[in-house]
């Protein structure tokens, strides 16, 4: 039984390694890297929930979520106008937002949406 859950517990790990490297390449596409998304993401808890519901917002606009995969940017003035955010919260998290987009867009990212939106869900 031991060695069946290492086993498991490997292979979660494979998993999110996995995720990692794809969720990097597709940041890559967008001139972000990792380390760009770890030094611009949300320090309190309160802006990062912000953030997070702005992103899940935008994903429910299919012509935003289009947008942003074609221009590779942030359209900050719809979001702006659309969803009533301020311009300069939007700009200021503009690489978080993109990421956390991507992470809620992209089926092969589903371990990193339930981890990250996990979060959302406490509050």
């Amino acid at each position: 039984k031991e060695s069946i859950e290492r086993y498991q517990i490997e292979v979660e790990k494979d998993k999110m390694a996995f995720e990692v490297m794809n969720f990097g390449k597709i940041l890559s596409e967008y001139g972000i890297t990792l380390e760009d998304l770890a030094a611009n993401s949300p320090v309190h808890k309160k802006t990062r929930l912000q953030m997070m519901n702005l992103a899940f917002k935008i994903s429910q606009h299919p012509e935003m979520v289009e947008k942003i995969k074609r221009t590779k940017q942030l359209p900050i003035k719809d979001i702006c106008s659309i969803l009533k955010s301020k311009k300069r919260q939007v700009g200021r998290w503009r690489k978080y937002i993109i990421a956390l987009v991507i992470v809620l867009t992209h089926k092969e990212l589903y371990g990193f949406r339930t981890y990250i939106f996990s979060e959302r869900g406490k509050e």
